[in-house]
């Protein structure tokens, strides 16, 4: 049964990560914001969802549909990881750096809101 929960929330994740890439893409500027901010609003929700299910002690189905579906289907690892070949490929070093700083900084200070938002 377990596996229906990550089925069903990594479905959930996918369909909003490409909701953001279809929103965000067109502002891109030659930078991967549609990615960095899926991320940072996975590590949000992360974040969140951790915060909630210790503080409600819920069941492992909710972090298996929350954390390991939702979160892992909407986070974009592989995605951060080619836009930044990309970017070097173009010789866009600096956006490089930038992107790999921006997002790890981003993606932590998101963790922690969600968290700390959750009650925590």
């Amino acid at each position: 049964m377990a596996v229906v929960y990550v089925f069903i929330g990594g479905g959930i994740g996918s369909c909003l990560r490409y909701g953001i890439h279809q929103l965000l893409d067109k502002y891109s500027l030659n930078f991967p914001i549609a990615t960095m901010t899926a991320n940072a609003l996975a590590c949000l929700l992360f974040g969140l969802a951790v915060g909630y299910i210790i503080k409600e002690s819920l069941p492992d189905q909710y972090r298996l549909l929350l954390l390991t579906g939702v979160c892992g289907g909407f986070s974009t690892f592989s995605t951060f990881t080619n836009d930044n070949f990309k970017l070097i490929q173009e010789g866009q070093l600096l956006y490089v750096i930038g992107n790999i700083v921006l997002s790890v900084v981003i993606c932590l200070v998101f963790l922690l809101l969600g968290y700390k938002w959750s009650g925590q």
